[in-house]
């Protein structure tokens, strides 16, 4: 089944009639397309790689993706996604990371509040 909304895919997971749910947005966030252009070396593309408690997400993210070039602005290498374009980015997995919590917690996993 594909789900448009995000609140949706909790509800259908839990449909016993339903084996897969795939969320499908009908206009991507603009920070894919951005980083859908093939001319960004792979090296440019924001990277982030850790494990956190669904909390931590946001802030740990945001800092994590920022840092490295604030502290390098003057030079040429800049990030190829606009401040607003990580606030995008970062609010999409921080949606992700709660929306997965909340499965998990329904299915019995562990509670990481």
């Amino acid at each position: 089944v594909f789900v448009h909304d995000l609140c949706d895919l909790e509800e259908q997971i839990w449909s016993e009639a339903v084996q897969l749910a795939v969320w499908r947005q009908v206009h991507p966030p603009r920070f894919v397309e951005t980083l859908s252009d093939p001319s960004i070396d792979p090296e440019d593309l924001p990277a982030f790689e850790g494990m956190l408690r669904p909390d931590e997400v946001a802030p740990i993210m945001k800092a994590h993706l920022w840092c490295p070039y604030r502290l390098r602005s003057h030079e040429a290498k800049k990030s190829v996604l606009s401040e607003e374009g990580v606030d995008e980015l970062v609010r999409h997995v921080d949606r992700l990371v709660r929306v997965f919590q909340n499965i998990a917690r329904e299915a019995g996993g562990p509670d990481d509040d």
